[in-house]
């Protein structure tokens, strides 16, 4: 997968720079991102701070892993075996 160039730490300073009034073209402009990605973060960290963020990312971690190995079935190789 690939990684963002913002961690969220950064996504959320510049939530805190439209929270003070700059506007949303100037603060794209000046990241170098697009407004969709504004808007798709702000669905995703909206009033986080950064150490909520930080426990946030730290819990997903740790409940990703064991829900794969949870999830995953062993694989068969070839053909299936007939009984009888």
């Amino acid at each position: 997968m690939r990684r963002s160039r913002f961690t969220e730490e950064k996504s959320i300073g510049i939530f805190k720079q439209a929270e003070v009034g700059m506007t949303l073209a100037s603060l794209c402009r000046q990241h170098r991102m697009s407004d969709a990605t504004f808007y798709k973060w702000r669905s995703k960290y909206g009033g986080m701070d950064v150490s909520e963020a930080r426990r946030w990312r730290g819990l997903e971690r740790r409940t990703s892993g064991s829900w794969l190995s949870r999830t995953r079935t062993p694989c068969t190789q070839g053909k299936p075996r007939k009984n009888g």
